[in-house]
């Protein structure tokens, strides 16, 4: 027995209404699928900026050499907005020329903190060819007391140290904030560091 018209137009509409609803759920899944995917570059993009401009930062307060003081602002340049403080500076991600607070990446440092201190030895220096070495050799008769039997040590006046600096970046037009921390090692006399050591405590 053959089935009716009726009937077969009814299996074709339930056909057609589950072919509907599968194209429907793929689509929708796929649209989400690709909102996702573009969440995650954009994040990816916003860390990648953030992570560069702490990395200019950085470069430009190592260049301009009051990095390691905790009073003294560490950046040569501070942002076009005032209130940010003298461990802040702006970083211009815009394009425009003009680093402020308004459109770009605001970069705050903490205070650095130490991490290690190591003596350095007399022989470890080169006070012929690195001038600044020159201030940190100590002669043997200036350090009998320290020697042990009543000989001299070889112990410097400088010592290595290892700093921990934490760069906040704040992007003023997503709102996204990441801290970084970087180290750094510089030589230095036991006052300076002393003195770096017991402030950054």
């Amino acid at each position: 027995m053959m089935p009716t018209a009726a009937a077969q137009r009814g299996v074709v509409l339930i056909v057609a209404l589950i072919t509907l609803l599968v194209v429907t759920i793929l689509g929708v899944s796929s649209a989400t699928l690709v909102r996702t995917n573009l969440k995650v570059a954009s994040n990816i993009e916003a860390r990648a900026t953030m992570r560069n401009a702490i990395q200019v930062a950085f470069s430009e307060a190592l260049a301009y050499g009051q990095l390691f003081n905790p009073n003294l602002p560490p950046f040569p340049t501070q942002c076009s907005s005032g209130g940010m403080g003298i461990r802040s500076t702006c970083v211009d991600v815009t394009g425009d020329g003009v680093a402020n607070a308004g459109d770009d990446i605001v970069i705050q440092l903490d205070a650095p903190r130490c991490v290690v201190v190591l003596p350095v030895m007399n022989d470890e220096l080169d006070v012929f060819n690195r001038p600044e070495d020159r201030q940190c050799y100590k002669a043997l008769e200036q350090d009998a007391l320290h020697g042990a039997d009543n000989q001299a040590s070889n112990v410097s006046y400088c010592v290595d140290v290892t700093i921990e600096l934490t760069f906040k970046a704040t992007d003023a037009t997503t709102g996204r904030v990441m801290a970084y921390k970087l180290g750094a090692a510089q030589r230095a006399t036991e006052e300076q560091v002393a003195s770096l050591c017991a402030q950054a405590s």
